[in-house]
C-alpha cells in the first residue's frame, strides 16, 4: 500500500512529528523534503506511535546533504 501525509521536523537530528494513520502498517517509510533536495526521498523509521492522539514520531535514517531546519514552537506570553 502506498500513501502520503505531512509532518513537521522537530529536531535537527531528523525527528519528525506526523500522524499515526500516515505510518500505520507501513513496511517502508520515505520522507520527501521541501527545498533544495526537493524530489529526493530519504528513508525513515518509526520511533513511536499513539493511536489515541493519532500521532507518530519518525526519524530520518539517511540524512540529506543540507542541514534540517526544525519548526519553531511559539510562545503566547
Amino acid at each position: 500500500m502506498e500513501g502520503a501525509g505531512t509532518g513537521f521536523i522537530i529536531d535537527k537530528n531528523g525527528f519528525i512529528l506526523t500522524n499515526n494513520h500516515v505510518v500505520e502498517g507501513a513496511e517502508k517509510i520515505k520522507v520527501s523534503l521541501y527545498g533544495a533536495d526537493r524530489g529526493v526521498a530519504y528513508a525513515a523509521r518509526v520511533i513511536g506511535r499513539d493511536t489515541l492522539t493519532d500521532s507518530a514520531l519518525i526519524q530520518v535514517t539517511e540524512m540529506p546533504s543540507q542541514p534540517l531546519a526544525e519548526v519553531r514552537f511559539g510562545d503566547s506570553d
